[in-house]
């Protein structure tokens, strides 16, 4: 059984705690079974041998011990006298209690983890181990074939060699091999130690090469577990189709649960360590981790089309909205202080500390497939925890593909683990009590499933399940606005969104509105998500169609007015694809099931309402409700309608209202199951949250020496405007490097005329900043602290030569100036003011942080990078 207790108390350190055992799972032969051990332990930094072996039943594997240092020369010898008296070990295997049997059960054999502990270090360097003296399988062959042919050990070992020139066996090696041989002792499969490969370091990230996965075909998706990506033995597998071509791209296999115990006791082992890993760290993971997707956006959105169907743009957009959390996980330092009351009693002071829960896991849904993974893991890892990610079986690529970058990022082993399947494993979630909060995002079945089991196990739960969004669209609306905007809501993503807007109620009739939204419903273009052109792309299974179309008839039976039916479209290349084009229904009622239930498709229903009083009332008649929105130019009427509706977010001529990652997504009636809702201020939940689709503005990275830093020595120029412009001042103060005398550059007295001139270009250019949406400046940020990064050895350099410090305080100068970009990165964080509704009849209060304006800084020698970083990071950003 394994082992899973906690070594905390274990007298083990931090990297003998990353030493993980391999998963579990069964195996066609022992061979195998031997190979799946060998190289996964390899990739944790040990090396396992056989201990027993009854061939046909059952073998045992251990750690290989005490190869490396049984071989090393000790610092002082001992006297050969001493040594002659000294008793030889016959095994390496006796200090290490790791042990793994497999056995043979009806014709497979099973793996299973005796003892997963070691009680020593992990190699450095696994070639020093003894066993990669060994040869391989392919190596035997040749001696054997060139004993036969004559040739002695040296030549052996000599052409070996040409073919492997880090081959570190001797001839003595080869000709033990050769007698074995003879002796008809060794066959190819005979070994008593497994060979480690020398690029099987420990602590090798995965390569942003394509992995052997993404390589097969069709491929099978890998678990990730213990920072490897490891493919499961189950025989059960569903297979991923494209939506647009019916191909299976790839094969989800049905994880067991001896794996997802693995990635538990991964997560599990991987904990104290990442606990105690400063927030900071953990931050600067996030930092690359930001990075890293948008450098592969355009492969995750490639991977999320052909899975899920939904256009480039939209899949663009599913990665970007994601991102948005990444980044606000950057700045979470801020949303983890605690809180301090000095003198309760006499002689008490009380303090609250924002503490990691420990193991938590996502289940997520098909319809966003990078966005709802990264609503989830990025704040919850960064808070301290580790996580178990379970993504749709429905197109589960861009999970792994993001696990992928994390780890890539940094994120030590065990923090993220990723396990495929369905019901099982989702029970499993549930049932395991070393998983501590579990969010859910998916239908509303399974949803209330999830959350009746989980919280009858005393877990923190949130299961984000149903959605049915309402637009009321009063008279006085504008209408190009607001047909534009119905009809993006309505269809973007093919209606498989949880913030899809399904459900319009006309305030005064219906039929103004009917011919326009056909018109603009009809023009979408609806083709295969890879077409550039395509605006609509086809929805995530066959299945998923006829239910739809179900949904549709019965209602048409049910006496809905079909206005525009897009059931039987047929696209021209793709006429196997799951295709439903533009669909709406008026003439709905309460009482059909299509306004019941959640339709999750193409399809907008209607109905009309002789008044706002009415519509409220019917937006709050329905069971579900994420958000509504109301489209009108009536102050009156928007003031009512926020006031009165009861949903969890409420938008004013906008379609979906979604909030940005620093605020909260709340869902009310059973389209939420929980006790802790999705708050950003409530760190111990997980938080997955809902954003809004915006551009983007990064910087180019390229850096040009302005003219006066080529002269000897060089001017100091002014930054006046974005532009680097010499003084025109006569008068200068040389810089000299304090440790040789020597004229580093000179310093020109700015004239009052160019002060003015820069005061002048800060006003200017305040009104424009001041409306660039938060995040856009935070991104700012985000680039800068990556070119500091870059650039810090130039930074440290200059330093030195100007203020005289040694090259490492420098750095660290550079260093603590750094901590504040990183932080400026979350400020937006800090800029929520506050609201207090109707704090007099009809009147709320709401108070904004708001700029100042053209600001100062006055710096002094000491510090000359960590004092401007203090002063004008934060400064642009409130």
């Amino acid at each position: 059984m394994m082992d899973i207790q906690s070594s905390s108390g274990s007298g083990l350190d931090e990297a003998q705690m990353q030493m993980l055992p391999p998963p579990p799972g069964t195996f066609v032969d022992r061979e195998e079974l031997i190979q799946h051990v060998g190289d996964f332990a390899v990739s944790q930094g040990y090396v396992v041998t056989i201990k027993q072996s009854k061939r046909d039943r059952v073998v045992v594997l251990g750690c290989d011990r005490g190869g490396v240092y049984r071989n090393r020369k000790k610092a002082d010898e001992e006297s050969s006298a001493e040594q002659k008296r000294r008793k030889r070990s016959g095994s390496r295997l006796t200090n290490c209690p790791f042990e793994a049997v497999g056995k043979k059960d009806d014709g497979l054999w099973v793996l299973t983890i005796k003892n997963g502990t070691h009680n020593h270090e992990p190699l450095k360097d696994i070639t020093e181990h003894p066993s990669a003296r060994r040869f391989s399988e392919s190596e035997i062959v040749l001696i054997k074939e060139m004993t036969e042919a004559g040739l002695k050990p040296r030549q052996i070992l000599k052409r070996l060699r040409q073919s492997n020139p880090e081959l570190l066996s001797t001839p003595k090696h080869v000709y033990n091999v050769k007698a074995k041989l003879r002796q008809g002792n060794m066959t190819g499969r005979n070994f008593k130690s497994l060979r480690p490969e020398k690029s099987a370091g420990r602590d090798n990230h995965l390569s942003i090469a394509e992995p052997s996965w993404r390589q097969r075909y069709p491929m099978r998706v890998p678990n990730f577990i213990g920072g490897r990506l490891v493919d499961s033995q189950s025989f059960a597998s569903i297979n991923v189709i494209n939506p647009a071509t019916q191909q299976v791209v790839s094969q989800v296999p049905l994880t067991m649960n001896e794996e997802f115990r693995a990635a538990v006791f991964a997560a599990k082992r991987a904990f104290p360590q990442w606990r105690d890993t400063p927030i900071t760290t953990r931050q600067r993971i996030m930092f690359k981790f930001q990075e890293l997707i948008l450098r592969d956006i355009d492969k995750l959105a490639i991977s999320i089309t052909t899975e899920h169907g939904k256009t480039l743009k939209d899949a663009h957009g599913d990665v970007l909205q994601g991102l948005e959390v990444v980044e606000h996980a950057c700045g979470l330092a801020s949303l983890q202080s605690g809180e301090f009351v000095t003198n309760i009693s006499s002689g008490i002071d009380t303090y609250t500390i924002r503490e990691p829960l420990g193991v938590c896991a996502g289940i997520c849904s098909f319809e966003f497939p990078a966005m709802i993974p990264l609503w989830i893991f990025p704040i919850a890892v960064t808070c301290g925890n580790t996580f178990i990610l379970k993504p749709s079986e429905k197109d589960p690529g861009a999970s792994v593909m993001l696990a992928e970058l994390v780890m890539e990022a940094g994120l030590p082993n065990g923090v993220l683990n990723i396990v495929h399947g369905t019901n099982e494993i989702i029970n499993g979630i549930c049932d395991d009590d070393d998983i501590k909060a579990i969010s859910f995002v998916g239908p509303n079945v399974v949803g209330a499933h999830v959350h009746a089991r989980a919280s009858a196990k005393g877990k923190r739960i949130q299961s984000n399940i149903v959605a049915k969004n309402h637009a009321v669209v009063m008279p006085d609306a504008s209408v190009g606005v607001t047909i534009n905007a119905l009809v993006a809501a309505g269809f973007g993503g093919a209606g498989q969104k949880c913030m899809s807007l399904n459900m319009v109620v006309f305030v005064g009739g219906l039929v103004p509105w009917e011919e326009k939204l056909a018109e603009h419903a009809k023009a979408l273009k609806v083709t295969s998500g890879t077409e550039l052109d395509a605006e609509l792309g086809p929805v995530i299974s066959k299945q998923a169609k006829e239910q739809i179309s179900k949904l549709i008839q019965t209602s048409v039976e049910s006496g809905a007015k079909l206005v525009l039916d897009g059931r039987n479209i047929v696209v021209a290349g793709y006429e196997n694809g799951n295709f439903i084009g533009p669909t709406i229904l008026s003439g709905v009622t309460i009482n059909m099931e299509c306004y019941k239930e959640e339709i999750f498709g193409p399809v907008l229903l209607c109905m009309q309402a002789d008044s706002i009083e009415e519509a409220i009332n019917i937006v709050n008649g329905n069971k579900y409700c994420n958000g509504a929105s109301i489209f009108t130019t009536s102050g009156a009427a928007a003031r009512k309608f926020q006031t009165e509706v009861e949903v969890g977010q409420v938008g004013i001529n906008v379609p979906i209202s979604v909030p940005q990652p620093f605020s909260s997504f709340i869902s009310v009636k059973p389209s939420f199951a929980g006790d802790v809702n999705f708050d950003a201020r409530n760190l111990k939940a997980l938080k997955p949250s809902i954003f809004a689709l915006r551009s983007s503005y990064y910087f180019s990275t390229g850096v040009v020496e302005p003219s006066s830093s080529l002269r000897s020595p060089p001017r100091v120029p002014n930054l006046i405007g974005g532009k680097f412009v010499d003084s025109q001042s006569s008068s200068t103060i040389d810089v000299i490097n304090p440790a040789t005398q020597e004229v580093v550059s000179q310093l020109p007295l700015t004239t009052n005329e160019e002060f003015k001139a820069a005061v002048s270009a800060a006003k200017h250019a305040f009104p424009a900043w001041r409306n660039t949406p938060i995040t856009t400046r935070q991104r700012v940020m985000l680039k800068l602290q990556e070119l500091i990064r870059r650039d810090i050895d130039k930074l440290a350099m200059n330093i030195t030569t100007e203020q005289g410090k040694t090259l490492k305080d420098a750095h660290g100068d550079v260093f603590r100036g750094l901590e504040v970009v990183e932080h400026a990165c979350g400020m937006a964080t800090l800029q929520m003011g506050e609201y207090v509704p109707n704090v007099a009849n009809g009147i709320d209060t709401f108070s904004i942080r708001e700029p100042l304006g053209v600001c100062a800084g006055i710096c002094p020698f000491n510090f000359p990078a960590m004092i401007p970083l203090w002063l004008h990071v934060a400064i642009p950003l409130s």
